[in-house]
């Protein structure tokens, strides 16, 4: 290996090296701003909690739009981002619209569960510490993994409702119209770095059991932090998705019935008039083809038929050593798994030139004196 080689290898696996690097450091740096998405495998995400709840029989779904549209008999888990400095008025809007759809969707007789957490996942992690907490109904003691900051402050509010875990990760319900709303203190026992610190895991669970039925469906409303509206498509329903795929086939069978060869320059076609268009519409589709052993195959054939009669006329069964030679190449050459275009070509054109030698020489009355030349 020449210098050149050998410097072109070390750049090659150098920038392999850095690829790899950068790689790692993307995927192994800790979540600074807040994505609580069951979609998100980061330490902020909820894939964990949504992957243990659908082993447990439940049917979770994603409801990522901004306007939440929510089926009949839903479960709806809202993880919100809390107010604070980070947020935009955009995101602060969109964010309070979400929670206000939600409640909304409780007034109608149905179940939420509302968690916020705070826009900096890294600073309120370190906040993190494993806190006492009591279920006020059954006396059952646990100990969440959580912030000590509230999120959600219930001392800012009238009490509306029952703290049915109580200490120093809360949970409250209340009845708002013909639903019930259960809001938790803050949503980092459900985030994928603490779902398994302390009792966080069971404290997540026997939450979401004691208010859903075994089966039911749970949609997780992400909307406020990663809306995800719809496309045209979607919007308009299934039937439309399925009339687009419809019209995909019937282009692709338009094009193949128009005989179009798409992409390609378009060929031009004669009318066959003689032996010779039809050897060079036959060489036109095996070079199209690709398919060198079937052309070598032919020309072996052709020349088999020539050679007979060459035998014939001369009344002898020797042909020349050079026509047997160029025949032994094509028949050791068939016998190959792989048979390059160039190296078929090769051995064709010394086929052919053979053949040449042999009629050339042949006179009037000679069987072999009509043949068309190849």
């Amino acid at each position: 290996m020449n210098l050149k080689g050998r410097l072109q290898t070390i750049l090659w696996a150098f920038a392999g090296l850095v690829a790899c690097a950068t790689l790692f450091l993307v995927m192994g740096q800790r979540d600074s701003r807040s994505n609580p998405s069951t979609n998100h495998y980061g330490p902020s995400g909820t894939r964990a909690l949504a992957e243990m709840l659908t082993r447990d029989g439940y049917q979770v779904r994603v409801e990522s739009r901004s306007k939440p549209k929510f089926g009949k008999d839903e479960l709806v888990i809202g993880i919100l981002r809390g107010e604070d400095v980070l947020l935009s008025t955009e995101e602060t809007t969109r964010n309070s619209n979400v929670e206000s759809l939600i409640r909304n969707y409780a007034d109608s007789g149905h179940t939420v569960i509302l968690a916020h957490v705070a826009s900096d996942f890294r600073a309120t992690s370190l906040t993190a510490a494993p806190l006492k907490t009591k279920n006020t109904v059954t006396g059952t003691e646990l100990t969440a993994f959580a912030g000590s900051a509230f999120e959600f402050d219930f001392g800012a509010r009238k009490p509306e409702g029952t703290l049915i875990w109580d200490g120093g990760w809360q949970a409250d319900v209340s009845m708002r119209g013909k639903g019930t709303v259960i809001q938790l203190s803050n949503a980092l026992p459900m985030t994928n770095r603490f779902i398994d610190r302390a009792d966080n895991s069971e404290l997540m669970m026997s939450l979401i059991r004691a208010f859903a039925e075994p089966g039911q469906n749970i949609a997780f409303a992400e909307g406020g932090f990663a809306p995800e509206d719809p496309g045209l498509l979607a919007t308009i329903g299934p039937g439309a998705v399925a009339g687009w795929y419809q019209f995909l086939v019937l282009f692709g069978i338009l094009a193949y019935v128009g005989g179009r060869r798409l992409g390609l320059p378009e060929l031009r076609r004669r009318r066959q008039r003689g032996s010779r268009d039809l050897l060079t519409a036959t060489a036109d589709t095996l070079a199209r083809g690709r398919n060198s052993k079937l052309a070598l195959t032919t020309q072996l054939t052709t020349a088999g038929a020539f050679a007979d009669r060459w035998q014939v006329d001369h009344k002898t069964k020797e042909l020349p050593i050079s026509f047997q030679q160029a025949l032994a190449k094509a028949h050791a050459a068939l016998q190959e798994k792989k048979l390059p275009d160039q190296v078929a070509q090769k051995l064709c054109l010394d086929i052919d030139r053979e053949l040449a030698d042999l009629a050339k020489n042949e006179g009037k009355g000679s069987s072999l004196a009509g043949m068309p030349k190849l």
